[in-house]
């Protein structure tokens, strides 16, 4: 690619990345479009509080009072590009998450701001998410939960960590270089890109082919047959996808959804120009039901991920190697690291 073409695909993350802030659902507390959840913001994408800055939290939290007595698992997820996208655009398939599992989810997002040299320092954003789990772990997201109404209680043993697009970069650069698996026992990766420039002059790497990473865990990784393409690619196949299916340590199902796009997570009319830049599927109908998939699969994750009864948990997750299961979106499936295994369970090792 030219260096026209990337300033380019600069200018267009630039323009997006502020349409997206002004077209996104307004930022105000107890948003709840969904009777399921409970749904608030800490801070605001363009004004976080001073205690998790650089980040912006948007939560969404199960409302049911049935299960109060089954403590609720705690999910990260950092939105698409390197955290630009409001985390709100994803607020279909989150909330869906949050009501079918049991499970808080903590969406990340920041404003838009690039330095002069125009490169994400994703070993610093990896650092200052930190910042976020001493929020949870300290008290002061439960205080902010039960404000709004959440009469659960909090799985401290158990913490997943997803995203979208360059999210991942920083999820795994967490892993791999802070985290060190503690609490967090699965990994949900949507659409994942590494590297910083969609040609790859600039060498930001988390993953290093042919190496593997240096922990193992069970992952979800859902992508998409137009992630590398369009001119320049959302998701370049050399530095997207693959490149962490192949680098992974421990269980992994991989789902390809070969019919649609980088940006058919989102809801709709969400996304701002980052949609227009991403190549798709132009069928609303076909997008929706796509969407919806995504939600499910990730559901049967998790429930089946972390089922008490282990032989019903893996039945749920054999699912996921059924093309059947994916409600009539074509899918090419994969997994990788379960030879031998009885059972996928969910936990983090160091190797």
């Amino acid at each position: 690619m030219n260096h026209t073409s990337e300033l380019i695909f600069l200018l267009l993350c630039l323009i997006s990345s502020m349409t997206t802030i002004i077209a996104s659902k307004p930022i105000v507390d107890n948003i709840n479009n969904n009777n399921d959840v409970i749904e608030f913001d800490i801070g605001k994408q363009n004004t976080p509080i001073q205690a998790l800055a650089p980040w912006h939290v948007h939560v969404w939290a199960p409302s049911s009072t049935a299960n109060t007595e089954t403590p609720s698992k705690v999910m990260l997820f950092a939105s698409g590009f390197a955290g630009f996208m409001a985390v709100t655009d994803y607020s279909n398939i989150l909330s869906s998450i949050s009501s079918t599992t049991n499970t808080v989810v903590i969406g990340l997002d920041r404003k838009f701001k690039l330095p002069s040299h125009l490169t994400v320092n994703y070993t610093n954003l990896a650092y200052t998410s930190g910042e976020i789990l001493e929020y949870v772990e300290n008290g002061s997201l439960m205080k902010e939960l039960q404000t709004n109404g959440f009469k659960g209680t909090l799985d401290s043993t158990n913490y997943i960590f997803g995203a979208h697009s360059a999210g991942n970069h920083l999820s795994v650069r967490r892993m791999v270089t802070y985290q060190k698996c503690n609490k967090f026992t699965s990994m949900i990766m949507i659409d994942p890109v590494d590297g910083e420039d969609p040609s790859g002059k600039i060498k930001e790497y988390v993953i290093h082919p042919p190496a593997k990473v240096n922990f193992n865990i069970p992952a979800l990784h859902i992508m998409t047959g137009k992630d590398p393409t369009g001119t320049p690619p959302c998701a370049p196949a050399f530095m997207s996808n693959n490149r962490f299916y192949n680098a992974w340590n421990g269980p992994i199902y991989q789902i390809n959804a070969t019919d649609f796009g980088h940006m058919g997570v989102v809801d709709d009319n969400k996304g701002g120009l980052y949609k227009l830049a991403c190549p798709k599927n132009k069928n609303k109908t076909a997008v929706d039901i796509y969407r919806n998939m995504v939600g499910n699969t990730v559901n049967t994750f998790i429930n089946g991920l972390y089922n008490t009864d282990q032989d019903v948990g893996m039945k749920m997750l054999n699912t996921l190697k059924e093309t059947s299961t994916f409600n009539g979106v074509n899918v090419i499936l994969k997994q990788n690291n379960m030879e031998g295994m009885k059972y996928v369970r969910p936990g983090c090792t160091m190797v």
